[in-house]
């Protein structure tokens, strides 16, 4: 299964999109709530 990837718009998101990144390649995408994800990139 391959995961898609979120990529840097600015030098200043690379914490958020790693965290981003992380998550989905931990869990599948039916167990991540999006409040989690609504959370980080806030």
């Amino acid at each position: 299964m391959k995961t898609p990837l979120y990529y840097q718009m600015s030098e200043y998101d690379c914490g958020t999109v790693t965290l981003l990144n992380a998550i989905n390649y931990l869990f599948p995408r039916e167990v991540i709530p999006s409040d989690v994800i609504k959370a980080i990139t806030a």
